[in-house]
């Protein structure tokens, strides 16, 4: 066997520090349209919850034993959010099945993750009015396929490395 023999090296990675999002980096906006993002009032809310999936379900063809297949589902990009009840502005949005621009933006520094949807409608609006308490409002909203961009949502990442070189 036959080998040559080995170089030392001093390589050192460049890693650089994470970046974390907390609920302080998240802005929500909601607009008429996607230009009217930048301009919008930030969405005063409690939580928020984004849920983006495409589930795909395993095939087993019966009487072989090859390797299976996967069927895809529907893609889907849903969520939520809890503001104080001030106005009735979201339920009136819901009634009149108004379409909105919706922007989720985590930014933190040189980092940001943007989500952006154009076609976004509201479907159920829960209001808590506990006793004691301030009443607040659940809105659930669905991002719908927009033939224009071809797309449901767009997410955006943004961070300070310039580029990145294959292992």
């Amino acid at each position: 066997m036959k080998a040559r023999t080995g170089v030392s090296s001093t390589e050192t990675p460049a890693i650089a520090p994470e970046k974390e999002f907390t609920s302080k980096n998240i802005v929500l906006k909601l607009a008429d349209t996607v230009g009217n993002l930048s301009g919008a009032a930030p969405v005063k809310a409690r939580s928020l919850t984004l849920t983006i999936e495409r589930p795909s379900e395993q095939f087993d063809a019966l009487g072989t034993n090859n390797e299976p297949e996967f069927d895809r589902g529907t893609f889907e990009a849903r969520g939520e959010f809890v503001v104080r009840h001030t106005t009735d502005q979201h339920e009136t949005d819901m009634l009149e099945n108004t379409i909105k621009a919706l922007s989720i933006a985590l930014t933190n520094d040189t980092t940001s993750l943007t989500f952006t949807a154009s076609k976004v409608r509201f479907r159920e609006i829960d209001t808590d009015r506990s006793r004691d308490n301030v009443v607040t409002q659940t809105v659930q909203f669905f991002c719908e396929f927009d033939t224009a961009t071809n797309k449901s949502i767009d997410a955006v990442l943004r961070n300070a490395t310039a580029s990145y070189v294959a292992a």
